[in-house]
């Protein structure tokens, strides 16, 4: 009676990670052969963020890959929150057999302030504001509240 053994597949934890940031994992050690990576929202989704395979040892995701894709200002697929994948291989001699995943993973993008999509809020020009003692406030009006940039009594 023959004995198919299912081997361990190595899992790495969750990732932390920056939208529009490159990322790049060490596989730990370098794969003879072909390896190929694909990073998806869900199992089946038809879309995929491959990665870049680099000396057979490093998976490798560009700031436009760990990026929110646009079309005519549209968001078309949106990166933050949690992505899995996984990394397939075959060895030189199985050229033509189905490669063997051999790691997954999770990565969860979280929000980067300043390298996301946005605008510049305008500031309005500054009133002149008289205080009550009688000498001049400068104030920049932000959400309700009142921040002030000096006082003279000229």
């Amino acid at each position: 009676m023959a004995q198919n053994k299912v081997g361990k597949i190595k899992n790495l934890r969750t990732i932390k990670a920056l939208r529009s940031e490159p990322i790049k994992i060490d596989l730990g050690k370098t794969f003879t052969g072909s390896l190929r990576a694909w990073l998806k929202k869900k199992p089946n989704d038809e879309t995929f963020r491959s990665f870049e395979i680099i000396d057979n040892r490093y998976l490798f995701l560009s700031r436009d890959k760990t990026s929110d894709y646009y079309y005519d200002n549209i968001l078309k697929n949106g990166v933050q929150g949690k992505w899995i994948f996984d990394v397939e291989h075959t060895k030189d001699n199985e050229v033509g057999t189905k490669p063997k995943t051999i790691l997954t993973g999770t990565i969860l993008f979280e929000d980067d302030v300043t390298g996301t999509n946005g605008f510049e809020v305008e500031v309005l020009p500054y009133e002149g504001l008289f205080n009550v003692e009688g000498g001049n406030a400068l104030s920049i009006y932000l959400t309700d509240q009142i921040l002030e940039l000096g006082d003279s009594n000229t």
